[in-house]
């Protein structure tokens, strides 16, 4: 699978999976874009918006959507591999397991 607009910098490996993870279509003004899970002939986007983000495994990201630079806030969210769920808003950072990343 080839997919274009990856953000320099923001690929990592999904621990224990042939898959990778990465943000495209960013957007460098808002320090901001859509996280995307490749593996094989396959790309799924799991969410929009993202700015930091932290691969546990393939069925478990934690990432933060949403952020204001300004007020160093966003929307803490989970992905558990089948939906999206909210954790908390207002959320200033969260600590990783040593895959984080964020959109350059």
């Amino acid at each position: 699978m080839v997919i274009s607009d990856v953000a320099c910098g923001s690929v990592t490996a999904v621990p224990d999976s042939d898959k990778v993870v990465c943000i495209t279509d960013g957007s460098m003004d808002k320090y901001r874009g859509t996280l995307t899970m490749v593996g094989g002939k396959k790309a799924e986007n799991i969410t929009d918006d993202v700015t930091f983000y932290d691969v546990i495994g393939e069925k478990s990201i934690l990432m933060l959507t949403d952020y204001n630079l300004d007020r160093s806030r966003g929307d803490l969210k989970y992905f558990g591999g089948k939906e999206l769920k909210m954790v908390d808003s207002d959320v200033s950072g969260f600590f990783s397991i040593g895959n984080a990343k964020e959109c350059p």
